[in-house]
């Protein structure tokens, strides 16, 4: 019975091991952040009683995937 739990856990490592590794030669796409059209906004709440508001309207960045 063990032989068979082993072979199993085996098989079930040699499986992911064999998934995973092909994602790793997948194409890696990057975007640059639009300065013009993005914006980001936030909220903060004073004492914890009222929020108060802000934004960033100068930002910049890159998002890889």
């Amino acid at each position: 019975m063990f032989a068979t739990k082993y072979n199993r856990c085996i098989l079930y490592i040699f499986f992911l091991l064999i998934t995973t590794s092909s994602g790793l030669s997948a194409n890696v796409t990057s975007y640059k952040m639009d300065p013009v059209h993005s914006t980001v906004w936030f909220r903060v709440l004073h004492l914890a009683i009222s929020p108060a508001y802000g934004a960033f309207s100068e930002i910049s960045g890159e998002n890889t995937i």
